[in-house]
């Protein structure tokens, strides 16, 4: 059922294709309020980052969306409310290129983007398909920068451009270590090969949330500080994917614990019964451990991710 916004509409010119248009200002203002609040008051400082990233990033030959329309494209592409602000401004981005790419881009077609308030706008009506084309293309290849160098402060600096924080020198060192210091675990003699050719790259994100000693879900980082044993897991791949797919997970287990309990894991397994894109794990022996997700479709690796680190004391 459509939800009605009582306010005024008004009717605006248009320079570009010199005719009026419906506006509703007050109702897009309700709705976007009633937006922001469905979803834990996450939707409008996405809008304000996704704005500033099209102000950078629209060349003077193309069209992107921007206004109402760019605040309903990401609307109607939230994924859950959950996820740390940079995995929600990444799988926002994921959903829009699933949403638009295979079926619109790929056929050489014009979505319609309707307006909220009023029925009969379209909002993308006063764009070109080349305009919109290029942006989905841009956010690709934005998706594919963030999967393959991971969403470092400098990957988002690219993104979002130069005003973001560089990294200071102290945690420079810091990250290089931690990447020195894993790399021994990534090549453990039970850790299985792949049974697929493997695309260049990566293109799939993993989030992770463990449960506190109250059972609240807490956001975790890739490689981040030990965490208790007996706590449950929750891993969720963010891509951009259109079904059909499935999902392989690759759980590798490292350290004297886990082989003393004959439980050095390397294979490949299922999503958890009832979540297409999450696995469940738990907490449960002391040491670095690992996961690794693969997109299979068609019989092909079409997606992967890269290893998300764990470290059990």
């Amino acid at each position: 059922m459509k939800r009605v916004y009582a306010s005024i509409s008004f009717c605006i010119g248009t320079s570009d294709i010199n005719e009026w248009t419906i506006t509703d200002p007050k109702g897009h203002i309700s709705w976007s309020s009633e937006v922001n609040s469905d979803n834990d008051m996450k939707y409008k400082p996405l809008v304000k980052m996704l704005k500033w990233w099209r102000r950078i990033h629209c060349p003077d030959s193309a069209k992107f969306p921007k206004g109402l329309t760019l605040e309903k494209i990401i609307a109607d592409n939230l994924p859950v409310s959950d996820l740390n602000t940079e995995n929600h401004l990444i799988g926002t981005m994921q959903n829009i290129v699933t949403a638009y790419k295979e079926d619109y881009i790929d056929k050489s077609t014009l979505p319609i983007i309707q307006d909220p308030c009023i029925d009969e706008n379209d909002l993308l009506s006063a764009y070109s398909f080349s305009d919109f084309e290029t942006f989905i293309s841009k956010i690709s290849e934005h998706l594919q920068l963030i999967a393959e160098a991971e969403p470092t402060n400098e990957t988002w600096r690219t993104v979002l451009g130069t005003e973001f924080p560089k990294d200071d020198d102290t945690n420079a060192s810091v990250t290089k270590a931690m990447v020195v210091a894993t790399q021994s675990y990534l090549f453990v003699p039970h850790r299985q090969k792949p049974l697929w050719s493997l695309p260049r790259g990566a293109a799939v994100i993993i989030n992770a949330q463990v449960g506190t000693a109250g059972g609240v879900m807490i956001n975790l980082e890739n490689n981040g500080a030990p965490i208790p044993k007996h706590r449950d897991l929750l891993f969720r791949a963010l891509h951009s994917v259109k079904q059909p797919y499935y999902l392989k997970w690759q759980v590798v287990n490292t350290g004297n614990d886990a082989a003393q309990a004959a439980c050095l894991r390397g294979g490949f397994e299922n999503s958890s019964d009832g979540f297409i894109n999450c696995r469940k794990e738990a907490t449960q022996y002391t040491g670095k451990h690992y996961i690794q997700c693969f997109v299979i479709k068609d019989g092909r690796c079409v997606a992967k991710s890269k290893e998300f680190v764990i470290s059990i004391e």
